[in-house]
């Protein structure tokens, strides 16, 4: 096989990978679980201050090994759980 034939395929094989919808290591799979610059993403905040909510033991996350991932449903559940809701001023009775 000639260099440019193993070029040629190399080529046709990533191609493929890409149209299949392979995800980048950026973007997690469908279920998969998140890493801190993630979570951190997702949150629209920066990672040391996820870093700072996982050591403070503020936000669900767990320890594989050395390790720190979100699952995305715990993410969305802690969202949810820290939302404040606004307050309507018409029914203020002062």
């Amino acid at each position: 096989m000639t260099n440019l034939m193993r070029v040629e395929t190399t080529m046709t094989i990533s191609n493929i990978g890409h149209s299949i919808g392979e995800s980048s290591a950026a973007e997690p799979l469908h279920g998969a679980m998140l890493t801190i610059p993630q979570a951190a993403a997702r949150l629209g905040v920066g990672e040391r201050f996820v870093r700072r909510l996982i050591h403070e033991r503020r936000i669900p996350h767990h320890k594989l090994g050395k390790y720190i991932r979100f699952e995305p449903a715990d993410l969305d559940d802690w969202i949810m759980r820290h939302r404040v809701p606004a307050i309507d001023p018409r029914s203020d009775s002062a």
